[in-house]
């Protein structure tokens, strides 16, 4: 997998054996299992006030937007 994507292989193998990200991957996974992810992609979009919306799977652009733009629209952006 990492020599499909041009990787460096002794910097990828020395990443998986000192498992120095194991931590934040299962804090990630158990974070997507508590909002009910199942399949990837999926996106958890948290509002300001804490609630949270999914977009499971392969989804267009317009998916996101009918989501994302009534939040970004009553967000008021301070001026200079």
């Amino acid at each position: 997998f990492a020599f499909n994507l041009d990787m460096n292989l002794d910097e990828f193998s020395d990443c998986l054996d000192t498992a120095k990200y194991n931590k934040r991957v299962k804090a990630n996974y158990d974070e997507a299992v508590k909002h009910g992810a199942q399949q990837t992609p999926t996106f958890i979009i948290v509002t300001p006030d804490g609630s949270t919306t999914k977009i499971a799977g392969a989804q267009p652009y317009s998916a996101f937007l009918k989501i994302i733009d009534p939040l970004t629209s009553a967000i008021q952006i301070e001026q200079p």
